[in-house]
């Protein structure tokens, strides 16, 4: 993926400045190529129906804000309305952004607007009710506000409108392929989430809002786990996250944790999602799930949802690409949070992410049998 976003990068802008007809319709005609490309690689296995496509602007103009989306032509037939993932880069070509976002075109031609500030108030009460939905709303991984560096104009307004999660990358500076696949595959799978959770059925006033920006009426049940990819067992392949690219003697802490986050938000993801998955067929609400990490890490633990008599539960989920075998760290405040909270604590284990994810629980009782061993110590300092 690299490659194809430093292609926009050093020519989509100097194509649109030059006006000229030939240097334009050469790099549309390499951006179609390329997409092409990304259609048959391996970002996409897995995802049988979704649709690529870029900003080709028209005639002799290119678009302000180059783009690249992809959507489930059974989600929704264009960009224009509905939801996708997408990649958004700045107009000075410094920043991309990754991002679930909304077709701005179906605000921006709605009739029920009476001027640009109702629409885009509009777009931005839908994203933030779908990071209400998927638990995002106080998350500090990904960004709920993007800048497209051009504030005049109505579109990159829209674009900005409309993000519901985002990352941002910095164009002079990608990160390594495998990593942006990573990315990638993480927002593929909260797509599908956030419409399992829209199109579920059920009379949710913040759901029912959501169904005029879908392209199809909601999915009946017996057709719904096809999109909701949300048990465990059948989630699709994962690139793993691999901290182990870094130049020798030199660690860059500040990489390693973020991947490590994200080895972390994707397990929590998967929990929340099963965890939803299972009180939807216990006949309740899915939202009776919380990812409480999402506003408080330091509750001691990340999700609270029920048990099967619907009593509150609290887990905690500890993530890894490796084996069910290997090792994992549990805080002070958690160990302390599970010798208070007894049998309605619980650690989910998530192992194998990148490829085949699956999980097991460690109760109470479990969780005394299993060797601890102390690894970090706080050293404090008397001069008395």
């Amino acid at each position: 993926m690299n490659e194809h976003l430093e292609y926009i990068r050093d020519h989509y802008r100097a194509a649109r400045l030059s006006r000229d007809r030939e240097i334009i319709d050469e790099v549309r005609l390499s951006l179609r190529l390329r997409m092409l490309e990304i259609m048959n690689s391996s970002l996409l296995n897995g995802y049988p129906d979704i649709h690529v496509s870029f900003s080709e602007g028209r005639y002799y103009n290119l678009s302000i804000i180059p783009w690249i989306t992809f959507y489930d032509e059974n989600i929704t037939s264009t960009p224009k309305k509905g939801f996708y993932v997408v990649y958004l880069f700045s107009e000075n070509l410094q920043r991309v952004y990754l991002s679930i976002n909304q077709g701005w075109t179906f605000f921006d031609e709605s009739s029920n607007f009476d001027n640009l500030e109702q629409k885009l108030d509009a777009a931005k009460s839908i994203a933030e009710k779908c990071r209400n939905l998927l638990g995002f709303d106080h998350s500090t991984t990904f960004l709920s506000h993007i800048d497209l560096d051009a504030p005049n104009n109505g579109l990159a307004q829209g674009y900005e409108a409309c993000n519901i999660i985002a990352l941002e990358y910095d164009l002079n500076n990608l990160p390594l392929n495998s990593d942006l696949e990573s990315d990638f595959k993480f927002f593929m799978e909260t797509y599908y989430s956030l419409i399992a959770l829209i199109r579920r059925p059920g009379d949710d006033g913040l759901v029912n809002d959501l169904y005029g920006m879908l392209n199809v009426n909601v999915i009946p049940t017996e057709e719904q786990p096809r999109l909701m990819l949300t048990l465990v067992p059948n989630l699709t392949p994962y690139t793993p996250v691999n901290i182990a690219h870094f130049r020798a003697g030199k660690t860059d802490h500040e990489k390693v944790n973020r991947l490590k986050k994200i080895v972390g938000d994707r397990g929590e993801l998967l929990v929340v999602n099963y965890e939803r998955d299972r009180q939807l067929l216990l006949g309740r609400d899915p939202l009776c799930v919380v990812h409480k990490s999402l506003k408080d890490d330091r509750a001691g633990y990340d999700i609270s949802s029920l048990n099967i008599d619907g009593e509150e539960i609290f887990i905690e989920v500890k993530s890894t690409v490796k084996s069910e075998n290997e090792p994992f760290e549990i805080s002070i405040n958690e160990y302390a949070k599970f010798l208070e909270l007894r049998e309605k604590y619980f650690i989910y284990r998530v192992y194998n992410l990148h490829n085949n994810p699956r999980f097991f629980i460690i109760d109470y009782d479990y969780l005394q049998q299993l060797h601890k061993e102390a690894t970090n110590y706080k050293i404090f300092i008397n001069r008395d």
